[in-house]
């Protein structure tokens, strides 16, 4: 019994110290040589792949498949080691026009320009708003007469 329970207590040990790691959807090249090759359509590619990870909110046609090989080291914050991105557009008909593979070793700082990219969670927070809302009543207003 008891060396069931340190089996089972060390195998639960060392996988808590796995220093790779992989965030995302990594998607293999043998499914991309078969998404090329068979023209799949959106149905088919969800099938195959599941759901993206991100679907662009210009043009619902275009799916992006994100993966990142973290590492982490000790007494550090992880690093990104490799980086995938597979880029699916289909045409209007839903079948596939392009797939774009993008693979990057080193990690990118993407830059959102506010105007052009929307993100979600930049919402005033209640105090933001209450001070918005103060500032507002502390203006004179021109009142016009009727």
């Amino acid at each position: 019994m008891r060396t069931i329970f340190f089996a089972i207590f060390l195998s639960l040990f060392l996988q808590s110290c796995a220093t790779k790691h992989i965030i995302g959807q990594h998607v293999d090249p043998s499914d991309i040589s078969i998404i090329k090759e068979k023209k799949y359509n959106k149905d088919q590619v969800a099938e195959l792949l599941a759901a993206p990870s991100f679907i662009s909110e210009k043009d619902p046609n275009v799916w992006y498949y994100i993966s990142r090989n973290m590492k982490t080291y000790p007494l550090s914050k992880p690093r990104v080691e490799k980086q995938q991105i597979v880029k699916i557009a289909f045409n209007t008909k839903g079948n596939l026009q392009n797939l774009e593979v993008i693979e990057d070793t080193s990690e990118s700082k993407f830059v959102f320009d506010s105007s052009v990219t929307s993100s979600q969670g930049t919402q005033e927070s209640m105090f933001q708003h209450w001070i918005s809302n103060f500032a507002k009543f502390g203006k004179k207003q021109d009142r016009k007469k009727r």
